[in-house]
């Protein structure tokens, strides 16, 4: 709130009306993790100015605004029009920046969409605009780590770690610290779906230390998640355990569903490889619920699976299939092609495991 007070305090001494577009912007970025309503009401604002100086760079900041709130929301498909229409009006101003972040942010959408092809084609282009205005490594250092993303979300690790480790090394020259923090999160998501998980200890524990020095909770949060995977993975249950605990009671303070989930996810994973059935089948409970809560589907039917795992080896095969049965509901109404491929692999392993019992 503290970056909220401080822009509301330079709005009330502006007097440029083109500095006050930006400042506007800012804010309702800020906005969007304390006050939808407040945020939506400063977007407004911005258009209304944009319109009046008949500002393109102010009407590109209005629905780059727009599309932020949506993307909150999970809705991708509208975000991405907003986007779309943002670099339509950035590419009618001659600077580079907002092209490109616009562009950026749009690679974001399209990947989302599960548009990979077009979410490459224009993170690479924005990247390449930012390599023609000088002092930009920040905002490359934020490309490459887009980029990352989307080839982590290909299973295409190791371009996905270049992708990183060059984000980190932009992202030092241009001294965003909290970026590179960001940066070592995501390297240490990578170990944990390859099961590098010493590799990404190292790099979560980095990632832990620089995000407590910067005070930034929401960063910490997340690598407090990372770190515990990974030490779980290990088998270093009660010290994973503590991890996710730490993380849990942050989280008393900072609105983040989705750690949240992983959180909760994890004190399942580590009470179900201590065979503590009843305690893992409520962490995984209240994962889902939270998932639910949030629209998470893909993460839900992995829970879902998780539960339906742990009964059928405890050899409970009706409670095992009931369980599966609520992640295919969940992977059909939501066309997850690739976790009803999962759901298949798992019901014919319980389909083979209770024929031997």
């Amino acid at each position: 709130m503290q970056r909220v007070n401080e822009l509301y305090g330079q709005l009330e001494n502006c007097k440029d009306d083109d500095k006050k577009l930006l400042l506007l912007f800012d804010l309702s970025t800020s906005l969007l993790n304390f006050d939808e309503r407040k945020n939506q009401e400063v977007t407004e604002e911005l258009g209304v100015l944009a319109e009046r100086l008949d500002s393109n760079i102010g009407r590109s900041y209005y629905h780059s605004s727009r599309a932020r709130l949506l993307f909150r929301k999970s809705l991708f498909k509208e975000a991405a029009v907003e986007f779309e229409l943002a670099c339509e009006k950035a590419m009618l101003t001659d600077d580079m920046v907002i092209r490109a972040s616009c562009l950026d942010s749009l690679g974001i959408a399209n990947r989302l969409q599960g548009k990979f092809k077009e979410s490459e084609e224009t993170h690479s282009r924005a990247l390449g605009l930012f390599k023609t205005v000088p002092n930009t490594d920040n905002y490359q250092s934020v490309c490459y780590n887009n980029l990352g993303t989307l080839y982590k979300d290909l299973k295409d690790f190791d371009k996905a770690q270049q992708m990183f480790e060059l984000g980190i090394a932009f992202g030092k020259q241009g001294d965003d610290f909290r970026m590179v923090c960001n940066l070592r999160n995501n390297l240490a998501a990578i170990c944990i779906m390859t099961g590098k998980f010493e590799a990404g200890a190292v790099h979560a524990t980095m990632a832990l230390t620089g995000f407590r020095e910067l005070k930034h909770k929401h960063g910490e949060v997340h690598a407090l998640v990372f770190l515990g995977h990974c030490i779980c993975g290990l088998g270093s249950y009660a010290e994973a355990l503590q991890h996710y605990l730490n993380c849990i009671k942050l989280l008393k303070n900072v609105d983040h569903k989705l750690v949240e989930v992983q959180a909760y996810k994890g004190i399942g994973n580590v009470y179900a490889n201590m065979d503590a059935c009843e305690e893992a089948l409520k962490n995984y409970n209240k994962a889902f619920e939270l998932c639910m809560s949030v629209s998470v589907y893909e993460e839900a039917c992995e829970i879902q699976l998780a539960i339906a795992n742990m009964y059928s080896l405890a050899q409970k095969t009706a409670l095992a299939k009931q369980h599966a049965d609520i992640a295919l509901a969940l992977a059909t109404e939501h066309q997850l092609s690739h976790i009803l491929e999962k759901i298949a692999n798992t019901q014919t392993k319980m389909g083979e495991a209770a024929a031997a019992d």
